[in-house]
């Protein structure tokens, strides 16, 4: 018997406020790399500036202000600090196009500080980042919020999903900071080393997605997802056939499914799902 897996995800919920700027380039993926390729050489390797790498961010190593950093650099030497970008074939974890990799060489390198202005949506309750290894803090206009889920040594090296309280802050117009990495040294090649992707807002509840599922001839199962929707809001059910990392998130075809129904047919043995709203 086939096993149809669910998996119920908060609402990513990014809104167009009036009052104030969105934050923007939450995944590092918006970085203009074109620079660094060639016909001959499509994927980007190289330095390139700030402005262009991390479009919205302020990078700041210290109480200096960095003006350039690496895309996909295997061999930087281990005693410097440094912030790269890289993509899957670098670190293998990457969700979207680029990851972003924060490294002090020794406890006695200054903090990095990535900061970027802008508004947290009204409505929003969490904020939360995809890490690996150390942690950064997390600080909104100063004020430092903790995890609600921190992580324990023994999970230093675990794929995962910090969550933040910032409903304090929804409506507002705040700087948002990351600050480290910070955690135990003297681990040759571990030093100091934090990876951020995809920082989310997320509404103050997960969204419950309905299930029915079919059997059909040759292995198929037709699945049926309900959902309920949020007017004037976009729908996307994305997808994937598994939660490690070499399989990403996709689309299913029709978006956005702003019917409040989707039918998915596959022929694994199991499929996760998760439901994101956008503005249009």
């Amino acid at each position: 018997m086939k096993i149809l897996a669910l998996f119920v995800f908060f609402c990513r919920l990014l809104l167009v406020l009036s009052f104030g700027a969105e934050f923007q380039n939450l995944g590092f993926d918006d970085a203009d790399t074109g620079d660094l390729t060639t016909p001959s050489s499509p994927r980007p390797t190289g330095s390139s500036t700030v402005v262009k790498l991390l479009p919205g961010w302020n990078l700041y190593l210290g109480s200096d202000l960095q003006s350039g950093l690496f895309v996909n650099q295997p061999l930087l030497p281990p005693q410097v600090d440094y912030a790269e970008l890289g993509d899957r074939q670098e670190y293998g974890l990457t969700e979207g196009r680029f990851a972003l990799q924060l490294r002090r060489a020794s406890p006695d390198s200054p903090s990095w500080r990535l900061e970027q202005t802008g508004t947290i949506p009204i409505g929003i309750q969490l904020l939360t980042y995809r890490k690996w290894y150390f942690e950064m803090e997390v600080r909104i206009d100063g004020q430092v919020v903790p995890p609600l889920n921190p992580q324990s040594p023994e999970n230093l090296t675990s794929l995962t999903n910090l969550f933040y309280d910032v409903s304090a802050f929804a409506g507002r117009e705040v700087k948002l900071e990351f600050i480290g990495a910070s955690g135990p040294y003297g681990w040759p090649g571990f030093e100091g080393i934090a990876y951020i992707d995809t920082i989310v807002f997320l509404a103050a509840q997960p969204r419950i997605l309905g299930i029915t599922y079919t059997p059909q001839a040759n292995g198929i199962t037709e699945t049926v997802i309900r959902f309920n929707l949020n007017p004037g809001m976009n729908h996307m059910l994305e997808f994937r056939d598994g939660l490690d990392p070499s399989t990403v998130w996709q689309a299913l075809p029709g978006a956005p499914h702003n019917s409040g129904s989707v039918t998915d047919t596959h022929s694994g043995p199991q499929r996760f799902y998760r439901l994101t709203i956008a503005s249009p």
